[in-house]
């Protein structure tokens, strides 16, 4: 059906009921095969996930306390690799500097695509610690857009 009303092109058909039944179908089979995958991946990584769960947890439970200097001080010292350690200094973990050290040290060391060749419980290590870090950017983001708010930078009249 979709290829159907790309072959009617110029014409618009997206708003005709046909069109719009055949998309949400096409939707939710898509939606199935990928909880299927993920089913399937979490089954095969259960194993390897029971082995770090406890690393895991501990990395949880230090970016719960809500403050982003101390969890980036405790994967420096507890998960990063000693050859790509850094020395964190005060201005690093500024408020100013705190997204840019995120994306620039440890996004690098921990990132999915950056650990293709390491044992599948370091691959889930790091996807979680990746997990924590996008939360405190996304937060980073907001607390940025409201500066910009509360300074009057962006005008919403």
């Amino acid at each position: 059906m979709i290829r159907l009303a790309n072959s009617l092109r110029p014409r618009d058909v997206t708003q005709t009921e046909w069109y719009r039944n055949s998309k949400t179908s096409l939707d939710s089979i898509r939606e199935a095969r990928r909880l299927d995958e993920e089913a399937s991946q979490d089954k095969k990584d259960k194993p390897f996930r029971d082995l770090v769960a406890e690393d895991i947890k501990k990395v949880k439970e230090e970016a719960k306390k809500g403050d982003c200097a101390k969890f980036l001080k405790f994967l420096n010292t507890d998960y990063v690799p000693e050859e790509k350690r850094s020395k964190l200094k005060d201005e690093m973990l500024s408020e100013d500097k705190l997204k840019r050290t995120m994306t620039i040290h440890f996004a690098k060391i921990f990132h999915p695509d950056r650990n293709v060749n390491a044992t599948r419980e370091k691959q889930i290590l790091c996807e979680e610690i990746m997990k924590l870090i996008n939360i405190f950017m996304e937060e980073f983001k907001w607390l940025n857009l409201e500066s910009l708010i509360d300074d009057d930078v962006i005008d919403f009249n």
